[in-house]
């Protein structure tokens, strides 16, 4: 029986990669999958990455605003220069959202 039109079923990787990062926040002392807001337990989870640049960027010679602040032209980097991998976990009902680094999860 097919899904229907516009539910993506999840597939064995993402659900095999979901238990993976379960097991691996259990080891490190997560003891509690409820909701920090709500006390639910209905999650969404999602593997993104997310492109990244420095906040710290300074172009040419604008000077800094005072105990290392800068100015908006900090964030004229023209493109992102990384990426973070991480878990997106939503809560179902409230909307809380929480990331978990994959480099540091996937690094025992």
């Amino acid at each position: 029986m097919s899904s229907p039109e516009g539910i993506r079923k999840p597939d064995l990787l993402a659900q095999i990669k979901t238990q993976e990062v379960i097991e691996k926040l259990k080891s490190r002392g997560v003891n509690n999958d409820y909701c920090v807001r709500c006390n639910t337990f209905d999650w969404s989870v999602d593997f993104l990455e997310i492109t990244a640049r420095p906040a710290t960027y300074r172009p040419g010679n604008y000077p800094a605003l005072g105990a290392g602040l800068y100015t908006e032209l900090q964030f004229l980097q023209p493109t992102p220069t990384g990426v973070i991998r991480v878990v997106c976990i939503v809560c179902k009902n409230c909307g809380y959202t929480m990331f978990h680094d994959l480099g540091i999860l996937e690094t025992s």
